[in-house]
């Protein structure tokens, strides 16, 4: 790992997998479909993500199953990228070990968010790509420790996935000598 570059914790679903839109449609999107799991991806995806790998060390963060991760590498450049894996039943039970509420843990990002601590330094720059994260989880983030300076959390939206907007918010971010307010 680059330590030198922040860490982008990056989601697939709603963040690189786009989802169709209330009506069904995916206009312009590139549909796959790997091991049976229909895949909608923005043609400019790869480009998004290489811009994103000159400013950040990239780790996927997600629910999906360990196997797609593998899937999406070649799809986006990230052949051999590192993946924390985690899941739903993982985090809740990590929450409730925390002594959050059922409620509490539903509020913070499918319980993903409990793992950061164990991953992340609560000091160092990183930043959060992913479709649901909230201010639940900014503010779970804070009380355990990180410096609300040092992280960024960028919220896609999931019928667009990762725009030229979110990534322009990402890089500034990196660049920012300045710390910056955790939230975009």
């Amino acid at each position: 790992m680059d330590t030198n570059k922040p860490i982008m914790m990056l989601d697939i679903d709603g963040v690189v997998n786009v989802f169709p839109d209330k009506f069904g449609m995916t206009k312009g999107l590139k549909r796959s479909v790997k091991n049976r799991y229909t895949i909608h991806m923005d043609p400019r995806i790869k480009e998004r993500i290489a811009i994103l790998k000159e400013e950040y060390t990239i780790v996927l963060f997600s629910l999906w199953n360990s196997e797609g991760p593998k899937w999406f590498a070649e799809d986006l450049g990230l052949e051999g990228l590192e993946y924390f894996e985690t899941s739903w039943e993982l985090g809740y039970d990590e929450g409730r070990a925390q002594g959050l509420s059922h409620r509490e843990i539903k509020n913070l990002f499918y319980a993903k968010t409990v793992f950061l601590e164990y991953y992340l330094d609560k000091d160092q720059k990183w930043a959060w790509l992913d479709d649901m994260h909230s201010g639940y989880d900014r503010q779970y983030l804070v009380d355990r420790g990180f410096d609300p300076e040092n992280f960024k959390l960028i919220r896609t939206k999931d019928t667009v996935g990762l725009s030229d907007r979110d990534v322009d918010v990402a890089v500034d971010f990196a660049k920012s000598e300045q710390k910056t307010v955790a939230w975009a």
